[in-house]
């Protein structure tokens, strides 16, 4: 076990006793104990996804999620009147297709059912996808998957975003009685592929297709050019959001851009998202592994010899981004479990 590993296992484990005092588990047993019997499942899940092959493994990595899930409904979730905490249904449907990255899920309502995706997406604060969605769109919406899944419709990707402090940009508002400061949030996104010819046609374009940048404007020239990367398969721009004051602190900068791009995972790493099937806001990271691992884990079971054929390395060419998915997803699950569950995420120092 990796040293970042070691931490979130110890952390997951360590708040199991801090929510005992939840004021919900003191409410309700059924709550507390469902929890903490969910809690030990995802485990014993997530030990058997370690030991079997990506051929088997979304089954485990699925199922100890929606564990996960209901324990995170029972320590967070205050449901709409007449709607329970608890489920007990997927709330999911998928459709098979030609090429794995046009496999769709959509959200489905029973008559008398609770659905588990959207009590977890509501008690992640997390947008429910409308319509059927494409797995190569969700894909790209995830930042743990910034690498492509192979064949299949080209969809937006995530842009790496870094907030840019700087002490000019603050401005002083003078009115009766005082003064107030305000900070002008500027930000650095990075995006793939080459410097693009119009710059404004550039940002238009991802004001309407990524949450949160439909306020931004370009900087000026002298402020900030394209900028493309040593490897020069990705660029950077300057960019700021019109009519908004953040205090004059890095903090306010920081709080500001929480609102749709959090630090994921690791310190300063923020990414903007795309929209998709027509959401004004994506799912969030664990929302997003959620439905690929729902529609995963029904490949693997009532088509495995389809889903054998997409691992094959000799012969897929989703084979390497599948594998990689399966392995990286061990690591990253209980990442993101522990930071659904804890008020404050845990943030890791990225190496290197």
């Amino acid at each position: 076990m990796s040293q970042d590993s070691s931490i979130i296992h110890f952390r997951l484990q360590g708040i199991r006793a801090t929510l005992r005092e939840s004021p919900l588990f003191k409410e309700s047993n059924s709550r507390r104990d469902g929890f903490y019997a969910a809690m030990r499942q995802f485990d014993e899940q997530m030990a058997a996804a370690r030991v079997v092959s990506p051929a088997t493994r979304p089954i485990n990595l699925y199922y100890g999620l929606v564990q996960a899930g209901y324990a995170i409904c029972a320590a967070k979730l205050r449901p709409e009147k007449g709607r329970r905490w608890s489920f007990d249904h997927h709330g999911l449907s998928y459709g098979k297709a030609c090429s794995l990255p046009e496999v769709t899920v959509s959200a489905v309502e029973l008559e008398k059912k609770v659905g588990g995706y959207q009590n977890v997406s509501q008690a992640v604060n997390s947008e429910i996808i409308k319509g059927p969605v494409e797995i190569g769109a969700l894909w790209s919406c995830n930042p743990d998957l910034q690498f492509p899944l192979g064949i299949g419709p080209v969809h937006n990707t995530t842009l790496s975003l870094s907030p840019v402090f700087d002490p000019k940009n603050i401005t002083t508002t003078i009115f009766e009685g005082g003064s107030r400061q305000g900070l002008t949030p500027y930000a650095t996104i990075s995006a793939p592929g080459s410097v693009p010819e119009d710059r404004e046609q550039w940002l238009s374009k991802l004001r309407e297709e990524y949450f949160g940048l439909h306020r931004t404007l370009l900087a000026r020239p002298e402020e900030s050019a394209l900028t493309p990367s040593d490897s020069g398969e990705e660029f950077k721009t300057r960019v700021w959001w019109a009519n908004e004051e953040v205090g004059s602190t890095p903090e306010g900068l920081g709080k500001f851009l929480d609102n749709f791009a959090p630090e994921h995972r690791y310190k300063n790493a923020r990414y903007v998202l795309p929209k998709i099937s027509g959401s004004d806001r994506p799912p969030n990271p664990l929302m997003s592994w959620w439905l690929i691992l729902y529609a995963f884990s029904n490949l693997a079971r009532y088509h495995p010899k389809e889903w054998a054929n997409d691992l094959n390395l000799d012969e897929s060419l989703c084979a390497a981004s599948l594998n990689k998915a399966m392995d990286d997803a061990l690591t990253i699950l209980p990442h993101l479990v522990l930071n659904a569950l804890d008020a404050r995420p845990t943030l890791i120092t990225r190496s290197g």
